[in-house]
């Protein structure tokens, strides 16, 4: 997507609508975590699955995204610069919420490896490619919870030592006290975003229906091309409407 003529408009339009739900969410756990403002269904089973539905798409669009770039090498390496600066920060200014391995670590890891292993991924049929990224979702998907496979099926606990080290949270390997505000793990979101990969490939040979390629949201698809500042901006932005709302509220 470099040029006008080349861009794919739906992508874009889609990612738009995921970062906006991104930062209603934020905003939500802003209130909520951070000046305790009192709503259960923030915590329900519904609002996680939606969140993680909306998370999944904008990982699933960047990863199609990658087809059209000319250099994920570079961009793996800024937003994973970028990634490391929001540690850094929030580390400094929220010592106890601090993003570990959050969205722009993730997207800059997998830019990184798909440029190194893209001419790999282009040997697999795009069915066999999408049906292992499916598969290994499944058996990834319980990581944070301590185990490899699936739930009543079979379970391969993590090696305690894995655990204790701390050093594993990028994989969703995770111990006791493990804190990240914002934590996107590479198993199991790095099968999402190689499925995108794989969706890409048809997307861009403009084998999909014509209603992809025309624009249907010009403010959503101007939104879903600038979603890495709206991304960077969006929580000082955030914390600062909460500082003066709550400041006149109290």
């Amino acid at each position: 997507m470099e040029t006008q003529k080349e861009r794919v408009w739906l992508i874009d339009e889609i990612r738009g609508l995921a970062i906006l739900l991104m930062v209603v969410y934020h905003f939500f756990y802003d209130i909520v975590v951070l000046y305790g403002v009192n709503i259960p269904a923030f915590y329900s089973p519904a609002l996680n699955l939606v969140r993680d539905l909306f998370a999944g798409l904008f990982i699933f669009i960047s990863g199609a995204a990658c087809r059209f770039s000319r250099n994920n090498l570079k961009r793996g390496v800024q937003c994973l610069a970028l990634g490391m600066v929001m540690t850094y920060v929030t580390a400094a200014v929220m010592p106890h919420e601090p993003i570990l391995f959050g969205i722009l670590h993730l997207l800059g890891v997998c830019m990184l490896f798909f440029s190194f292993t893209e001419h790999l991924w282009d040997k697999l049929p795009l069915w066999a490619g999408i049906a292992g990224c499916a598969l290994f979702l499944v058996l990834t998907w319980r990581m944070k919870d301590g185990y490899f496979g699936i739930a009543g099926l079979f379970e391969l606990p993590h090696p305690e030592i894995l655990r204790e080290s701390g050093l594993f949270f990028p994989f969703g390997i995770i111990g006791k006290g493990f804190v990240s505000s914002d934590y996107f793990p590479l198993f199991p979101w790095l099968f999402v975003f190689l499925a995108g990969t794989f969706f890409g490939v048809p997307v861009k040979a403009g084998r999909m229906p014509v209603f992809f390629y025309k624009k249907h949201l010009p403010p959503l698809a101007f939104v879903g091309r600038h979603t890495l500042w709206i991304y960077l901006l969006h929580q000082p932005v955030l914390m600062g409407i909460c500082i003066i709302v709550f400041s006149i509220l109290r």
